[in-house]
């Protein structure tokens, strides 16, 4: 049976639940469709095929697009972003939520015009920041840190941003949990029991949606102009903390780029989600944070961010 929900500024119809999503206001008609099949293909019952490194991504003649996990998944996209069906063996089935409200729907906002981002947004004193930087640079640690400190999440991993009636960059919010390393999660919070376990990739699912989670209820339902954008850079032992001058021009649109997402959409970018990229740099602060990566330096970022 297929369940509604409110990610991303869409409404989703999907055939199976997706982790930590908002449910959709009972009447609103689905405006994106995600459909799954059982699939004769050969597949590995352990996992996503290890070291199958990225999936095959193909444009096709209509506009479509292909993602291939070889002889394990596959999901074809629609041409307008409004449409996904996805093939697996029954036993992947467990793997395609996280796909799905990630690389998936990802793909799927860039074939509708909507700039996404590799990035954690939240609220911190009255601002909306979002934290980019390349994997491993520790945003969804600092996301979470501040989190505990009273920040309200609007987005964890892919932060989608569409113009608002006067032009102004507005995220529209995403899941209502937070993905974190396993380490991450037991040093932060009080214990990880009731988490949610995502098989792919392997880490904890923070779900603040639940009445029993550590900062319970604190996620965004609406929508809200982006105040910054911060680069994180890990940093040297000793280093400290490092933010740059608001970049100028191309070196905030190269910024944008590095951080767009899904990656692998970044050769075939439309001009519509080009166009947003550079309205946004011209309109939204991109600093660039060297950090120590080490609990002490987290406080100093976040007065960083409450400036």
């Amino acid at each position: 049976m297929s369940s509604f929900y409110r990610l991303y500024g869409c409404t989703i119809r999907c055939d199976f639940p997706l982790p930590a999503a908002r449910p959709a206001p009972v009447g609103l008609a689905a405006d994106l469709v995600i459909n799954w099949a059982a699939s004769p293909t050969p597949g590995q019952a352990e996992g996503i095929q290890a070291g199958a490194g990225e999936p095959l991504l193909s444009h096709q003649p209509d506009g479509a697009v292909r993602l291939v996990w070889p002889g394990e998944i596959t999901a074809d996209i629609s041409g307008d972003g409004r449409a996904v069906h996805l093939q697996s063996r029954p036993e992947k089935l467990v793997f395609l939520p996280a796909l799905a409200v990630g690389m998936i729907l990802g793909i799927a906002l860039h074939l509708r015009g909507t700039l996404c981002l590799h990035a954690a947004t939240l609220e911190v004193d009255g601002r909306l920041v979002g934290l980019i930087g390349d994997s491993g640079a520790g945003k969804s640690t600092l996301a979470a840190w501040l989190l505990l400190r009273g920040a309200t999440l609007y987005a964890d991993d892919v932060t989608a941003i569409m113009p608002d009636a006067a032009g102004l960059p507005v995220v529209q919010p995403g899941p209502t949990g937070i993905r974190l390393c396993r380490d991450t999660a037991a040093a932060l919070l009080p214990n990880t029991e009731g988490l949610a376990n995502i098989p792919y990739p392997d880490k904890y699912l923070w779900d603040l949606s639940r009445v029993d989670a550590p900062c319970h209820d604190r996620y965004a339902r609406t929508g809200r102009a982006l105040s910054a954008l911060y680069w994180l850079v890990p940093g040297n032992p000793g280093e400290g903390v490092c933010v740059s001058a608001p970049l100028a021009g191309t070196a905030a649109l190269g910024k944008l780029m590095e951080a767009s997402y899904p990656p692998m959409m970044r050769r075939m970018i439309s001009s519509g989600v080009l166009g947003g990229m550079a309205r946004l740099a011209e309109t939204v602060p991109v600093r660039v944070v060297r950090y120590e990566q080490a609990w002490e330096q987290l406080p100093i970022i976040e007065r960083i961010l409450a400036r």
